[in-house]
Formats: structure tokens, C-alpha cells, sequence
């Protein structure tokens, strides 16, 4: 019985890294797209004309935001599973 549950137990934590891993490099890519995004508006502010991104820069950083929630979480429970990083995670 124990066999399994520490099987189960690693099993869970090795879904949640890839999990925390995924959400990490989706927070990553929104950032460095809504920094490229900004700086085109920036450059068309400056030729007094219109922002483009506005709206999809809200949107990346409105996802990222809840991204991040997500992974406070599964950190916390990284750390509940006892991953031998888990403080390094949260």
C-alpha cells in the first residue's frame, strides 16, 4: 500500500511541475509579447497616431494575472507534496 501511494504521490508531482512549468512559460511568452506590443504603441503615440495593441496587451496581461494565481497555487501544493524544491518554487 505505501508502494502506491508515494507511486500516486509522485505521479501527481511530477503532472503539477509540468503544470507549473506550462503556466510559467505562458506567463513568460504574454510578457515578452505585451513589452513588444507596448513599445509598437509607443512608437505610434509618438507619430501622434493610434495604439494597435491596447486591447491585446489587456487581454495578456488580464491571462497572465490569472496565470499567476494558478501557479501560487500549484506552488503551494508543490510544497505540500514535499517537492525537494518546493521552496525554491514558491
Amino acid at each position: 500500500m505505501m508502494k502506491k501511494k508515494s507511486s500516486s504521490t509522485s505521479s501527481d508531482l511530477a503532472v503539477l511541475i509540468e503544470k507549473l512549468q506550462k503556466n510559467g512559460d505562458k506567463v513568460e511568452k504574454n510578457i515578452y509579447d505585451s513589452e513588444q506590443n507596448l513599445n509598437k504603441d509607443v512608437s505610434k503615440i509618438n507619430e501622434g497616431k493610434q495604439p494597435l495593441y491596447q486591447e491585446d496587451t489587456s487581454k495578456r496581461i488580464q491571462n497572465s494575472l490569472e496565470l499567476l494565481k494558478i501557479l501560487d497555487e500549484d506552488a503551494a501544493n508543490a510544497k505540500r507534496l514535499q517537492h525537494p524544491q518546493a521552496e525554491m518554487i514558491a
